[in-house]
């Protein structure tokens, strides 16, 4: 089975690579596929949002780190996915989660989502919370791994 977790991923926080390391646990495959859309502004170009979660994530096998354009069931369609993994930490994620999950379901009814919640631990992390806190030169420690971290203070 295969699986495909979308996400910008700017920058990837421990709490996508909690999501990823036990999502892997469940697939033969699981396909991290880090969206561009073109009307946003980045921090992190797609290039090296890729490479990061490569880095950041080397040690799971049975991983690929894509980029994409367009939708994400398009996408899970041409993979042959299953499954649409989604992330929720709370009530507002859920909203917004199902109603991406049922907008899929309507565009191609053989790929399921499936929501993974954050371990306690990551459940207030965000990629946004990371760039505010980046954007005063805070200490980014406790919500991105090493290789992200490093990252980061160069740019």
């Amino acid at each position: 089975m295969i699986a495909i977790y979308p996400g910008s991923f700017d920058p990837l926080t421990l709490g996508h690579e909690d999501i990823i390391k036990r999502a892997a646990l469940f697939f033969d495959r699981l396909i991290v596929a880090v969206g561009v859309n073109d009307s946003k502004q980045y921090m992190i170009d797609t290039e090296d949002r890729v490479k990061l979660i490569k880095l950041a994530c080397k040690s799971i096998k049975n991983l690929d780190v894509i980029s994409y354009h367009g939708l994400t069931v398009q996408l899970a369609k041409e993979k042959k996915a299953d499954f649409i993994i989604r992330s929720i930490r709370n009530s507002v994620d859920f909203d917004y989660e199902s109603q991406q999950a049922n907008m899929n379901r309507d565009l191609d009814e053989t790929i399921e989502t499936i929501f993974f919640a954050p371990t306690s631990l990551y459940r207030h992390v965000s990629s946004s919370l990371v760039r505010q806190v980046v954007a005063v030169d805070g200490d980014i420690s406790p919500f991105v791994s090493d290789p992200i971290k490093s990252f980061l203070l160069k740019k």
